[in-house]
């Protein structure tokens, strides 16, 4: 367990690496729905993705996967079972899914991966901290799926991830970065940092 300080309080967050792996990335999957309305979303979940990468952050997410065959239901729960991190990417689409609103043949794929994350998160529900919901530009808050509590916990508002914006706003995800934080002795930040990409 560690203990991190925000504007909340004091927070008891169970740290999931051995010493042994304090030194490794953390992996983070990301999870999203297909927005039928908004190809800019997926767009910016892939610049989410580069901007993690780019970070040390070892982030995956189904775009790099759709490049060869696969088994998506087994690939889904590996990458949910292996991430110490989810950063479940709010929208409507998302929500929808996630909530068994959008009709059987509709977003299966999201349908079948929020369920596989409600499953984890039920089974370890002090594992807060492992289950992050993101806003992207132009998404709010309505978009992330009741069982995240998004009333009484923290939601993440990225603010910018524009293509060649030398300095981009986001919003520091604590519990992304926090090994490495830790390791290179800075404290963990919640509030809106601006970030350098060069």
């Amino acid at each position: 367990m560690m203990t991190t300080h925000g504007t909340g309080g004091t927070e008891q967050v169970e740290d999931r690496s051995s010493s042994d792996e304090v030194s490794r990335p953390p992996r983070v999957f990301i999870s999203y729905a297909h927005e039928p309305a908004s190809e800019a979303h997926g767009d910016l979940v892939r610049q989410l993705w580069l901007f993690l990468r780019t970070q040390g952050v070892d982030a995956h997410v189904d775009l790099v996967a759709a490049g060869q065959r696969q088994d998506w239901s087994l690939w889904m729960a590996d990458e949910i079972r292996e991430a110490d991190h989810i950063l479940i990417v709010a929208s409507p689409a998302y929500r929808a899914c996630a909530q068994g609103h959008s009709g059987p043949a509709v977003g299966r794929g999201v349908q079948w991966e929020a369920r596989l994350i409600r499953d984890a998160f039920y089974a370890d529900q002090h594992a807060l901290n492992r289950f992050v919901p993101v806003i992207l530009p132009g998404q709010s808050v309505d978009g992330v799926p009741d069982f995240l509590a998004p009333a009484t916990t923290t939601v993440y508002h990225v603010r910018d991830l524009r293509p060649g914006v030398r300095q981009v706003q986001v919003a520091s995800i604590e519990h992304v970065t926090t090994r490495q934080r830790h390791a290179a002795g800075r404290p963990p930040v919640r509030q809106l940092a601006e970030v350098s990409i060069e």
